[in-house]
């Protein structure tokens, strides 16, 4: 798991998460928050108040902060629920670009990726998306 203090989005620790009541992430999102870690267990619960536990997706936006230069990876993993009939998509971009599309299937999902910056702190812009 990343360290929330590895997240940052709008100057504040964490990634912003917009939590849609669709599976498509359109229109304007029912809740909007800081999520400091993305780290749920929602089997059979609503993600947010007021966002339909059978029918949402989430963004959520921010900066990568790694800790310094190296190669990192980056790994996305969906719980199999024991009553679900199949996974739901993940995607995550990293500076706009998709390094990681699937269904995650109760296992990681890997992507690569390499900060060459010498400096601590220099941010990479990232997307995730659940739906």
């Amino acid at each position: 798991m990343i360290p929330e203090t590895a997240l940052r989005s709008d100057g504040k620790a964490g990634l912003k998460g917009e939590y849609f009541g669709n599976p498509d992430l359109t229109g304007k999102p029912s809740v909007v928050r800081q999520d400091r870690v993305v780290s749920f267990n929602w089997d059979q619960v609503a993600p947010a108040p007021g966002v339909d536990k059978n029918r949402y997706s989430v963004r959520w936006t921010g900066e990568l902060l790694p800790p310094g230069p190296g190669d990192y990876t980056l790994a996305v993993r969906v719980a199999r629920c024991f009553d679900c009939t199949g996974h739901d998509p993940v995607r995550l971009y990293v500076d706009d670009e998709l390094v990681i599309a699937g269904n995650a299937e109760d296992k990681h999902v890997a992507a690569g990726v390499h900060n060459a910056d010498g400096r601590n702190g220099m941010a990479g812009s990232s997307r995730a998306s659940h739906h």
